[in-house]
């Protein structure tokens, strides 16, 4: 990913290490009962979209599927107080042979896709920044 890339999404340049380095985040969407549901995800800036893998039978993406909009926190596990909070509109896509699932390999050393039962299936969550807040 290039720079102009995380300053298209409205990353500063302060915090770009955070969306480039093989980090853990924090995505949160609306469940069903109207409450936050928060779960550990692995993202990436692919193509200049920041996208995360999820599968298709878990509630995030039924989350996802009928309030398409969620936040992305990365926190730096190397100073705490430091994060970066990505609130956006969500598009997801169809992964039907996990091609996208793979491309998370090289940053991550595996695929999502690589502890799917078999049968799963996958989609892409892009989220599409519609504010973007950092701290530290």
């Amino acid at each position: 990913m290039t720079t102009d890339q995380l300053d298209a999404l409205g990353v500063p340049p302060s915090h770009h290490d955070l969306l480039t380095r093989p980090l853990v985040a924090a995505l949160s969407t609306i469940g069903s009962d109207g409450l936050v549901q928060s779960t550990a995800v692995w993202y990436l800036v692919d193509e200049g979209e920041l996208v995360v893998s999820v599968r298709k039978d878990r509630q995030k993406y039924r989350n996802l599927h009928a309030h398409p909009a969620a936040t992305l926190l990365v926190i730096d596990p190397d100073n705490v107080v430091r994060t970066l909070e990505v609130r956006a509109a969500v598009e997801l896509r169809d992964d039907p042979g996990k091609e996208h699932a793979a491309r998370f390999a090289p940053t991550y050393g595996t695929a999502p896709s690589a502890w799917d039962p078999e049968g799963a299936e996958r989609a892409v969550v892009v989220l599409r920044p519609r504010k973007v807040i950092t701290l530290g």
